[in-house]
């Protein structure tokens, strides 16, 4: 067929391609709106975010104890901060690279997390 493209490879036993195109009437940035279209619908939509995943997300650089956090939620609360997303970032851990919280400064995470849902706050742990 003199209309048609193939794809060799020597080295591997198996290659798989996902070949799209725009549309033919396409054109400029339609066509690559119809090519990232066609991506999508064959790899999967992204989720859509809670509305709350949108709004402040607060973040320091590290608070040291589940203490301070409560305290700084129950503050943003008291003050009427609208805080969505407290982020707890690293250093909450006793040993680095082993991403669970030191028991030490933060003796209950679950109660925590209950805490700040009480006051209309998400946490989100930063493991980075």
């Amino acid at each position: 067929n003199e209309n048609s493209t193939e794809w060799t490879a020597i080295a591997a036993a198996q290659l798989d391609y996902l070949v799209t195109v725009p549309a033919a009437h396409s054109a400029g940035m339609q066509r690559n709106k119809d090519i990232s279209s066609h991506y999508v619908d064959a790899t999967g939509h992204s989720p859509i975010l809670p509305e709350w995943a949108a709004g402040y997300w607060h973040s320091k650089l590290r608070y040291s104890s589940q203490a301070e956090l409560l305290a700084a939620a129950q503050e943003f609360h008291k003050r009427h901060i609208p805080v969505d997303i407290i982020v707890i970032d690293f250093f909450n851990w006793a040993v680095m690279g082993d991403f669970t919280f030191d028991p030490s400064a933060w003796p209950d995470p679950k109660a925590m997390v209950d805490a700040c849902k009480r006051l209309g706050m998400n946490i989100m742990v930063s493991v980075f």
